[in-house]
């Protein structure tokens, strides 16, 4: 697969995360089991699902995520670090 295929395939997964996000949010708001399980297949991306302040958390998410990484051994470790803060601080958020 070429750089340029790549970066596409990309963009359009990362399209789809954050329409199926916006989608729940529309559908079901608030529900716990939603937000935790757009957490862990979407990462910071299902931190949209709720409406207070989302790209600021989807940010601090994401830095959570990349600091573990940098603290964990090599590996594709970033990913696993998502999967374990993502829905933490989506708990964290709707039981706030």
């Amino acid at each position: 697969m070429t750089e340029l295929q790549l970066v596409f395939v990309s963009v359009v997964v990362f399209a789809l995360m954050v329409a199926i996000t916006i989608y729940a949010r529309r559908k079901s708001p608030d529900v716990l089991w939603v937000g935790m399980a757009l957490s862990v297949f979407c990462g910071p991306v299902g931190q949209l699902y709720l409406r207070r302040k989302a790209a600021l958390w989807m940010v601090f998410v994401l830095i959570l995520t990349m600091g573990a990484a940098a603290l964990l051994p090599p590996g594709n470790i970033a990913f696993l670090a998502q999967m374990v803060i993502s829905p933490a601080v989506m708990f964290y958020r709707m039981k706030a």
